[in-house]
C-alpha cells in the first residue's frame, strides 16, 4: 500500500512544481523586467552598524530601516547584474530542491521510498540547501556593498554578511536523513535477496 494516497501525492508534487516555476519569476524575472523597463534599481541590504547612513549621491536615495533601502536611478548594467546574482542563485536552489523533492514524493507515492534515485535526490537537496545557505548571503553582502559604493558618497560602511546557520543546519540534517535512507535502501536489497 502506498504511503501517500494519489490526491496527496498529486497536490504535493503540484505545489513543488508551482514553487519551481514561481520562484524564478519572483526572484529574477520581476527585477529583470524592472531593469529592461528602465525602472530604478531598488535594493535592501544588511550593513555592519546601526545609525545614520551618510548622504546619497545624485540619482540615489538611501533609507535606514535596521539595514539600508537604496534606490538608484539609471543604475549601470554591472550593478544590475550583481544584484540579480543573489536572486539567480537562490532561484536555482529553490528550483533544484523542488524538483528533487518531487522525485522523492514520486518514489514514496509508488510505495518505494528507498530507491537509489531517491537517495541521490535527498543528497542533492542537502547539498543545495547547505551550499545556498553560504553562497546567497555572501552574494547579497557583496551586492549590498557595491550598491552602497555606487549610491553613497564615502559611506563608511563595510561589507556585512547576514548569515543564518539554521539553513546550513537544515542542509546537514537532510544529508543525515539521506544517510538513513541509504541504510533503508541496503535493508530493502537485503530483504529482496531473502525472498
Amino acid at each position: 500500500m502506498p504511503l501517500l494516497d494519489r490526491g496527496d501525492a498529486t497536490l504535493t508534487r503540484g505545489l513543488l512544481l508551482a514553487i519551481a516555476v514561481v520562484a524564478p519569476v519572483l526572484l529574477v524575472g520581476l527585477p529583470l523586467l524592472d531593469w529592461v523597463r528602465g525602472e530604478p534599481l531598488v535594493w535592501a541590504g544588511a550593513v555592519d552598524r546601526q545609525g545614520e547612513v551618510p548622504g546619497a549621491v545624485a540619482g540615489s536615495t538611501v533609507r535606514w530601516n535596521g539595514g539600508v533601502d537604496v534606490t538608484v536611478d539609471g543604475a549601470p548594467a554591472g550593478l544590475w547584474l550583481l544584484t540579480l546574482a543573489t536572486g539567480v542563485v537562490l532561484a536555482l536552489a529553490v528550483v533544484a530542491v523542488a524538483l528533487l523533492l518531487r522525485r522523492v514524493v514520486g518514489d514514496v507515492r509508488a510505495g518505494r521510498p528507498f530507491t537509489q534515485q531517491g537517495l541521490r535526490a535527498l543528497r542533492g537537496v542537502g547539498l543545495v540547501v547547505a551550499s545556498a545557505s553560504i553562497l546567497v548571503p555572501v552574494l547579497d553582502g557583496v551586492a549590498t556593498s557595491a550598491v552602497l559604493d555606487h549610491a553613497v558618497a564615502d559611506d563608511g560602511l563595510s561589507l556585512a554578511i547576514d548569515f543564518s546557520p539554521l539553513w546550513l543546519l537544515a542542509g546537514v540534517l537532510v544529508l543525515v536523513v539521506a544517510e538513513a535512507f541509504r541504510h533503508g535502501l541496503e535493508l530493502t536489497h537485503d530483504v529482496d535477496g531473502l525472498v
